[in-house]
């Protein structure tokens, strides 16, 4: 796409007079800024948080003035802390001033900091001839929060001296994403319990 600056164009007018007589101006000059295809994007919501994987989603925009066909949003972010877990979007075909609603998949790694950050991504589409265009990078800043929380809660025993017993808790997920896998381990610091399992399966586990 060209850049939005402006051009210059110079050229001459032929005519005939009342007479008949051919003529041509003087050279004629004049300015134009040529149209650039422009997009917005908008992030209405975020899961991220460090360690686990979340989604960021939001609104692409087609501020024109052509129509885009077939558009693709595509994240470009260079950050190693960031791990995507799909890079393109389906859009569809926006006409002029159409929205279009996304959902990408993202894996904030473990040695990132929770914070703002900033998100850039590129809008690739087809023009009214068929044409691959892409846009200029978007960016976007969406929250990260900090890792996965839990807490053990309702914790009861049946453990009697010299005979077996068994200990139970619940574990809750206290953050605000989700554990996928879930297993819990037991420590135990005193050498006279032995446990006969040390793990316990726990699957998913959404914040609660």
């Amino acid at each position: 796409d060209a850049d939005a600056q402006r051009y210059a164009l110079t050229g001459t007018l032929s005519f005939e007079d009342e007479a008949g007589t051919a003529g041509q101006s003087h050279a004629l000059s004049l300015g134009v800024v040529p149209f650039d295809q422009t997009f917005a994007i908008n992030a209405t919501q975020s899961t991220l948080q460090v360690g686990v994987e979340g989604t960021l989603t939001g609104q692409v925009r087609n501020d024109g003035p052509d129509r885009a066909t077939d558009a693709v949003l595509r994240i470009v972010s260079e950050n190693t802390n960031v791990e995507p877990i799909e890079t393109t979007v389906p859009l569809s075909t926006l006409a002029t001033n159409d929205s279009a609603s996304f959902s990408l998949p993202l894996r904030i790694l473990d040695a990132a900091l929770p914070g703002e950050r900033q998100f850039e991504f590129v809008v690739a589409y087809e023009d009214g001839t068929g044409t691959a265009k892409q846009s200029e990078p978007l960016a976007v800043r969406a929250p990260v929060q900090s890792g996965l929380e839990f807490t053990a809660e309702n914790a009861d025993s049946s453990l009697r001296v010299g005979e077996e017993g068994e200990v139970g808790f619940t574990v809750r997920n206290s953050g605000v994403g989700v554990a996928r896998d879930a297993v819990v381990r037991l420590a135990f610091d005193n050498q006279n319990l032995k446990p006969e399992e040390t793990t316990a399966p726990l699957g998913t586990l959404a914040a609660n």
